[in-house]
């Protein structure tokens, strides 16, 4: 697992701050969690001791790293497209502990109640004091740009499940799904639904059917029923990446930089990828330690040396150099025959001067 993916999808710096005017009181902003080495996982069973959280998979397909402090993983007819480490690390279960606590402790305000019926969602925190379920049909769509945070906490009172069934967790407006925090007291339940978002559950986590776009963690047991796909969602971003070029010269207006980038998922955005230069892309989201790789198509004839774009970190930058290709001048060869005649016209030039000066 690449460690510069390592930290919270969002960091812990506060995202989407705007002051608010009522009574002319500052609106709180939301605090998404450091997940430090937890990020990495998409399924992930803890205990505290460590001793027994487990990780069970039947039927379904998981996009991502899996991880238990049990030391192994009931797996039966599951593909899983990452490692799976059993047991995991002691500091992931530390760092999965302390984001728990911060989720909580870090957003004491609630913007609203946990919505139970179809609504649109906007940017915030919101609470139930006991447990919440979210029935069959429900359509929750979040709303917001790529930096906006969502928050549920269920359980605020220390006891409450979240139960989802049959209901559908929709992005809308460029929101990304690695900024949806749904935090409980107690378990986690999700069946045949359309989830999105990072779950940290107070006990167990238990997905049955539908999709998942996220992560599922739990304090003791994870487990996992015919979902598919069940898909980690991190994020790139936010910020911009600057790659500056030569001029080519005569070049057709297609000559473009491209960027990829270490997440499964690149968002780049290329502000401006043609001849112009610098070419500047913009990323969505979040990923502290990101870093990218440019390249430039070139016309014949020229070589891009792209040596300095190989690992750039977001908000940093680069210089692609273009030079021309050394024109190689081809040089006849002669065939048998014609170097058999090379020499015999030597020889008769060599023989004629041997006459002229014997004579």
């Amino acid at each position: 697992m690449a460690s510069n993916r390592r930290g919270s999808a969002v960091g812990v710096a506060l995202l989407g701050v705007w002051f608010g005017t009522l009574g002319g009181t500052p609106m709180a902003a939301q605090v998404a969690p450091d997940l430090g080495t937890a990020f990495d996982y998409a399924v992930l069973g803890t205990n505290g001791t460590p001793t027994s959280g487990t990780m069970t998979c039947t039927t379904s397909t998981i996009n991502g790293n899996v991880g238990s402090t049990f030391n192994s993983m009931t797996n039966t007819g599951c593909t899983v497209t990452g490692t799976a480490d059993t047991p995991v690390a002691a500091s992931v279960v530390s760092d999965f502990t302390a984001a728990y606590s911060a989720l909580d402790s870090a957003n004491p305000t609630c913007d609203g109640a946990i919505p139970t019926t179809s609504t649109t969602v906007a940017p915030g925190v919101y609470c139930s004091a006991a447990g919440t379920t979210i029935g069959a049909g429900v359509i929750l769509t979040l709303s917001g740009s790529a930096t906006d945070v969502w928050i549920f906490k269920v359980g605020t009172s220390g006891f409450g499940a979240l139960t989802g069934n049959s209901f559908q967790v929709v992005m809308a407006g460029g929101a990304l799904p690695c900024n949806v925090y749904w935090r409980t007291a107690e378990a986690a339940t999700v069946t045949a639904s359309t989830f999105v978002g990072t779950v940290l559950a107070g006990t167990a986590f238990t997905a049955t059917g539908g999709s998942f776009l996220g992560r599922a963690m739990a304090s003791t047991d994870a487990t996992v029923t015919s979902v598919a796909p069940m898909t980690f969602a991190g994020c790139l971003g936010p910020g911009t990446i600057t790659v500056s070029k030569d001029f080519i010269p005569n070049s057709p207006a297609s000559v473009a930089v491209s960027l990829t980038c270490t997440s499964g998922s690149v968002l780049a955005t290329p502000l401006n990828a043609s001849e112009a230069s610098p070419a500047v892309f913009e990323i969505g989201g979040a990923d502290p330690g990101v870093t990218c790789t440019a390249t430039e198509t070139v016309p014949a004839g020229y070589t891009a040396d792209e040596s300095s774009c190989l690992s750039v970190p977001l908000g940093g930058s680069c210089t692609i150099t273009n030079s021309l290709d050394p024109v190689v001048v081809a040089v006849p060869t002669l065939s048998g025959w014609g170097l058999m005649l090379l020499a015999a016209v030597l020889g008769l030039l060599g023989l004629r001067m041997m006459r002229r000066r014997s004579a």
